[in-house]
């Protein structure tokens, strides 16, 4: 462009001043240099490669230009776009956006207690269950807890009957053991002694066998209510209502504290 623009010029019949920090731009702007005057001094060797350097830099000035009017231009089409910015609306957003995000960080938390709630209920769930089922095989044993009990009243009777008809016997006996006092009223007073153990040994087994047949009779029934089971049995029964118990205890105890989390 430079080159007709100077043969335009000099068509015309004008002269033209070119300044040039080199031939070579000169000779680059004037192909035919036949007509040229060349004043200054004459250019050393390195003159054109500094001038290609300047002419580099020139071009990278000239970008970072192009650059600045580029973001020049992005900034006013924001300033246009964001006219109606409205500052109340955006912190309103802001929240939406941060409580939403809050939210997503506290599903995972939501999630994990409602399980572990869901465990507790199901623990006490299972616990009262199991107590159920344990008084009910406790209240089923019932019958057998007062038979059992009506048996060791028996055994107990019998043996205090039998422990005092012992006693009297070995009085009796220990009497017909004694020798004989000397003088009359020492013999009569030890004959009444025996008479007396003799009556008293006889009242008290009539009693006695009155009394033992009404134990036995009671060891019978017991026995018949009894059946298979034993003390063990009972004491099996009472430690699991115990520990079902205690279950349902520390499960609704673990509901609370899960609760109030």
């Amino acid at each position: 462009m430079l080159a007709g623009v100077i043969e335009a010029l000099v068509g015309e019949g004008r002269r033209v001043l070119l300044v040039g920090p080199s031939d070579a731009a000169v000779d680059e702007a004037l192909p035919d240099a036949a007509g040229a005057v060349r004043v200054g001094a004459e250019p050393g060797a390195g003159s054109a490669d500094a001038s290609r350097e300047v002419d580099e830099e020139l071009a990278e000035v000239a970008a970072e230009l192009e650059e600045i009017d580029a973001v020049d231009a992005e900034v006013e089409r924001l300033r246009t776009e964001l006219g109606d910015y409205d500052k109340l609306a955006y912190r309103a957003a802001s929240a939406r956006v941060a409580a939403e995000r809050d939210l997503a960080e506290l599903r995972p938390r939501l999630r994990e207690a409602e399980a572990s709630a869901d465990e507790a209920r199901r623990a006490v769930v299972a616990a009262a269950t199991e107590l159920r089922v344990a008084l009910d095989a406790q209240a089923a044993l019932a019958p057998v807890r007062a038979a059992l009990r009506q048996a060791r009243l028996a055994n107990e009777g019998l043996g205090v009957l039998e422990q005092r008809q012992r006693a009297l016997r070995e009085g009796r006996a220990a009497l017909d053991a004694e020798e004989q006092p000397d003088g009359w009223r020492a013999r009569r007073q030890h004959r009444r002694q025996a008479v007396a153990a003799d009556a008293e040994l006889h009242r008290f087994t009539s009693v006695a066998a009155m009394g033992r047949r009404r134990w036995l009779d009671a060891q019978l029934g017991a026995r018949a209510a009894i059946g298979e089971h034993t003390e063990a049995d009972i004491a099996a029964a009472d430690e699991r209502v115990a520990a079902a118990e205690h279950a349902v205890t520390g499960a609704t105890r673990s509901t609370r504290a899960r609760g109030s989390c």
